[in-house]
């Protein structure tokens, strides 16, 4: 066999008819052909790739749009999109889904989240926690900043739900005509303080 322990180039046809090892980097800056025919080749094309059959890698990460994949599958200059080993997605850069999305699974995001459509949230054996991955009801809301809640009419007229440290529940309400009307019965289990 030969073996080159420095760059090969090839200024013509490099064929191969056998198996073939890289334990480095494989670089190709023209056209690559793998594979005899039509039905089993992969093909890179310039900027463009065809692959027909499956393709595995064994060992090391796979980057596109990076030589230094940080994560099993990586994709932008600096890895922005990533799929680990255990399948968890991440990603520093905006994530836009166009069609119906289905997550059977946690779904935990540390940014912001805007949909444009009608979101349902199935919550027949699990719970909806904001701020918090253990929550204990089907929706909790936990911050140490209050107020937790925001119910808003617009950006000036609303009210807020707010818990202390001490279990201490207020609500306010704020606007031209701000105050709380129940149009049902309003049952007090313990004091019922009206100072208004």
């Amino acid at each position: 066999g030969f073996t080159f322990s420095n760059a090969l180039t090839a200024s013509s046809t490099l064929s191969v008819t056998g198996a073939t090892s890289v334990s480095s980097d494989l670089v190709v800056t023209g056209n690559a052909a793998f594979g005899t025919t039509s039905a089993n080749y992969m093909n890179f094309y310039g900027n463009q790739i065809n692959i027909p059959n499956n393709l595995g890698f064994i060992g090391g990460n796979v980057g596109v749009g990076t030589p230094s994949p940080s994560a099993l599958f990586s994709v932008g200059s600096s890895s922005q999109f990533q799929v680990s080993s255990a399948g968890a997605i991440s990603t520093n850069s905006t994530l836009s889904v166009t069609g119906a999305t289905s997550v059977s699974s946690d779904l935990t995001i540390a940014g912001g989240l805007n949909v444009t459509g009608n979101t349902y949230l199935a919550t027949t054996s699990g719970n909806v926690g904001i701020g918090t991955t253990n929550s204990h009801n089907m929706l909790e809301v936990l911050s140490t900043t209050t107020p937790q809640m925001r119910v808003a009419y617009d950006t000036s007229n609303y009210f807020t739900q707010a818990a202390s440290s001490a279990g201490a529940v207020t609500f306010a309400a704020t606007g031209a005509s701000a105050g709380f009307t129940f149009s049902n019965a309003l049952t007090a289990s313990s004091t019922l303080s009206v100072t208004g």
